[in-house]
């Protein structure tokens, strides 16, 4: 039972993170999101980006392989472990510099998950992965 609450908690803090930047950035800085490439796809093809294709992606490239990496050459500082695939990951959505901040907080909450969410490698991998697609679903029906 407790994996199911922590995934809800990650899940929610993660929408909370969203909102909160999509606030400040509506209030303050009025950042476009229409420099992430997707407007020039169909529906479909933007619902299966989104949803399938990039939480695997970016899971592999942002979380899997750099701790892969990082455990290869015996890195342990739990701090760095967390914030270096987060930095990797929101250096990857720099839309614009609101948009940056949001996703460096999100990666630190989506690796934070990846870390702690199962002792087993691959389900940790899936159960991110999971998390990922529910956020970027949530984003495609009630924030956009």
């Amino acid at each position: 039972m407790y994996s199911y609450l922590k995934f809800l908690y990650c899940f929610l803090l993660a929408v909370a993170n969203g909102y909160f930047f999509n606030y400040l950035n509506e209030k303050y800085f009025h950042y476009s999101s229409a420099g992430n490439g997707l407007t020039e796809f169909s529906k479909t093809a933007q619902v299966l980006l989104i949803v399938l294709i990039a939480p695997v992606v970016e899971s592999v490239l942002f979380y899997l392989l750099p701790h892969l990496f990082l455990r290869k050459i015996k890195f342990t500082s739990p701090i760095l472990l967390l914030l270096l695939p987060a930095l990797l990951f929101s250096m990857f959505h720099l839309y614009h510099p609101v948009y940056w901040l949001m996703a460096l907080v999100g990666g630190i909450i989506m690796n934070w998950y990846y870390l702690h969410s199962s002792k087993n490698p691959k389900t940790s991998f899936a159960l991110l992965v999971l998390l990922h697609s529910a956020y970027n679903v949530y984003g495609l029906l009630f924030v956009q």
